[in-house]
């Protein structure tokens, strides 16, 4: 930032970080998939123009997961495919504290791609820590028509309350909001993606709708989002 002011303004922060990860899976011989996962990472800083942090800052986070998946499929008559997937995981790891400013994971949100994430964080200036528990039910339907249809239904339980992440994250708490999510793909370009996070007495916390179309030349989208009021994410 091209300023001499000292605190937000003009603070300046480099990081310099390095990962590694080891995953290997098994098949059981009733179709039970065990995935084991391990990761190291370390993130430096190095910060100037703000007192509020230190000039340098380390932390080290290792994590592990332990993932159970049983998917079973079926076929009709038809040739309708029918896959339901139920999904367990266990994850711990363990972020050591440290006083560094957080520019790329302000805002965090709870979806079907990050359900299994060792981290929801969206950048890297902070990673998730604790013991927690991620479950997840997906139903899929494929016709060969071309039409196709995915229904999720996911929850993380923690062991302990984080307090990291926003009220409509849908992170918040020791259990987080229950997540909703579907996908509607059709053979003539037209697709629907809806998510939503419901509260404990499955009141709507956060929702969201897109219908596209798309075509050879020609792409039209609309979308409609519902958000409660959270000053934290202004």
């Amino acid at each position: 930032r091209y300023s001499d002011t000292i605190g937000d303004d003009g603070r300046d922060v480099g990081r310099f970080g390095a990962s590694a990860d080891w995953q290997r899976q098994w098949t059981l011989n009733n179709g039970l998939q065990i995935t084991a996962r391990g990761n190291l990472a370390i993130d430096h800083f190095e910060v100037s123009q703000d007192t509020n942090f230190p000039d340098r800052a380390t932390h080290v986070t290792p994590s592990a997961a332990l993932t159970l998946r049983y998917p079973v499929a079926k076929t009709t008559a038809r040739g309708v495919r029918h896959v339901i997937e139920p999904t367990m995981q266990v994850v711990w790891s363990d972020s050591s504290n440290i006083d560094a400013p957080n520019e790329d994971s302000t805002i965090a949100k709870l979806d079907e791609a990050n359900l299994f994430s060792l981290s929801r964080y969206p950048g890297l200036d902070r990673r998730e820590h604790g013991l927690r528990g991620n479950i997840g039910l997906t139903y899929s339907r494929f016709a060969p028509s071309g039409w196709s249809s995915t229904l999720t239904l996911g929850r993380v339980i923690r062991k302990e309350n984080e307090n990291a992440f926003t009220s409509t994250s849908g992170l918040d708490g020791v259990n987080s909001d229950w997540l909703l999510a579907g996908q509607l793909n059709m053979p003539n370009g037209l697709s629907l993606v809806s998510r939503s996070l419901l509260d404990s007495s499955f009141d709507f916390a956060k929702s969201e709708t897109r219908l596209a179309w798309a075509a050879s030349d020609l792409k039209l989208g609309a979308s409609y989002t519902w958000l409660t009021a959270d000053t934290a994410e202004d």
